[in-house]
């Protein structure tokens, strides 16, 4: 296996919205530099999401939807968002995949 073809968890973490809003909320990861990524995946409520991450998934309620977007690499003074998928969560769909989709 070629060390490119390795996957690596990158973020693990919890994004906590006390209160339910019709309106859109807005989280947001960074990196220092560009990532590649092949899955992102939303942890169901008590499921260990990774070997490497001693926590468990928080995430509630059981359906919602989420919309992803990554930030233009073409010109990096830019702060312009593309989307680059959505999943429509719930236990039965966790993860949207990537294919190779290129991030900053």
């Amino acid at each position: 296996m070629v060390a490119s073809d390795l996957s690596y968890l990158l973020f693990y973490d919890t994004f906590l919205h006390l209160e339910h809003v019709e309106e859109s909320q807005i989280d947001m990861i960074s990196f220092n530099s560009p990532v590649i990524l092949h899955e992102i995946r939303v942890v169901p409520v008590g499921v260990a999401g990774h070997p490497a991450a001693p926590m468990k998934g928080e995430t509630k309620p059981e359906a919602f939807t989420l919309d992803f977007f990554a930030k233009v690499t073409k010109n990096k003074n830019a702060c312009v968002f593309e989307p680059v998928g959505h999943l429509d969560y719930s236990l039965s769909n966790i993860s949207l995949p990537c294919g190779r989709l290129g991030l900053v």
